[in-house]
């Protein structure tokens, strides 16, 4: 499958791990996004998101980061 994000607004997010990427973007006259995940082979699976969908993965990222940095605080303080 052919790539489409990257025309125009959006952004890429590589792994620091080496894991892979992130890719996401607007869809030409769609009002959908592409959002796609690129492995380290070169793999690429494109998921197709409206705005209300888009709204919900961001608001669901944000959860998970908040989790995994609390976590992270938690870690810290305990080890001496």
């Amino acid at each position: 499958m052919a790539s489409t994000a990257g025309k125009g607004p959006g952004i890429v997010i590589n792994s620091r791990t080496g894991t892979g990427a992130v890719r996401v973007a607007p869809r030409a006259k769609k009002a959908q996004a592409a959002v796609e995940v690129l492995d380290p082979s070169g793999s690429i699976i494109q998921i197709r998101m409206t705005p209300s969908e888009l709204r919900l993965l961001a608001a669901t990222l944000m959860k998970v980061a908040v989790h995994l940095e609390a976590n992270q605080s938690e870690e810290e303080i305990t080890q001496p």
